[in-house]
């Protein structure tokens, strides 16, 4: 009867060890996946931060050719405006003029003519500007709609991936897996109950090492502005 009672106290005993150090590996594995989580936070935010300054510097960059090709349009029309030439014309016309005036009486009405010559070569000028003016406001208006979106998140399954976690945990199967069987599970669902890791054989296996029955999967891309960032992975 002794020997019994013994037993029993050495079976409740190891009964209670066994169980102690499974509620120990148990909260070391969720510290281990907290520290996890939190790393990969904190490279998301490097990733993300350095994505915004590189797309900064490249619309400044853009803001400045399209200020320097307006400046040389700008420059060229006013070369190859008509200003210079008018200029030389009226500079012709008055020289003429002034011959004609020491040769003749008729002083009054070559000046008069000079005076419209003038006045008739001044809408072109202006007419010239305008223009200028057009195709300035034009080309402001295209380079702001040719601007690229930025801060555009992405999320995308990834099945490859999926299948490779699948293959890991057929080819590593634990002893409670062999003893109660288990089934393999595709499910997004998870995302929201459990911290995500990048795919490593190791980390796979460590995640299924406590379990048995159904065991739920899941993968897909991170992409961040149109650019693959990285893969997330999920086992609960």
């Amino acid at each position: 009867m002794n020997k019994k009672k013994i037993c029993i106290i050495i079976i409740l005993v190891l009964a209670f060890i066994i169980l102690t150090c499974l509620l120990l590996i148990f909260l070391n594995k969720k510290d281990i996946e907290a520290s996890s989580l939190e790393e990969h936070k904190q490279q998301k935010e490097n990733i993300i931060e350095e994505n915004i300054i590189n797309n900064e510097n490249l619309d400044n960059n853009a803001v400045e050719n399209t200020i320097i090709e307006n400046t040389t349009s700008v420059e060229t029309a006013q070369t190859d405006s008509p200003i210079s030439s008018s200029k030389e014309n009226t500079t012709t016309t008055v020289n003429t003029t002034n011959q004609k005036s020491e040769q003749s009486q008729n002083s009054k009405s070559e000046t008069s003519s000079v005076s419209k010559t003038e006045t008739q070569s001044t809408p072109q000028v202006i007419t010239n500007q305008k223009t200028e003016e057009n195709s300035q406001i034009v080309t402001k208006e295209e380079t702001v709609q040719t601007v690229p979106e930025t801060n555009v998140e992405k999320y995308v399954r990834n099945d490859s991936m999926i299948s490779k976690i699948k293959k890991v945990i057929q080819d590593n199967e634990t002893q409670d897996m062999k003893t109660f069987g288990y089934n393999i599970v595709v499910d997004s669902s998870i995302k929201t109950l459990t911290n995500q890791f990048t795919f490593a054989e190791n980390r796979v296996i460590n995640a299924i090492r406590l379990k048995f029955g159904t065991i739920r999967i899941y993968a897909e891309d991170y992409y961040y502005n149109g650019q693959l960032i990285m893969t997330e992975c999920y086992i609960l």
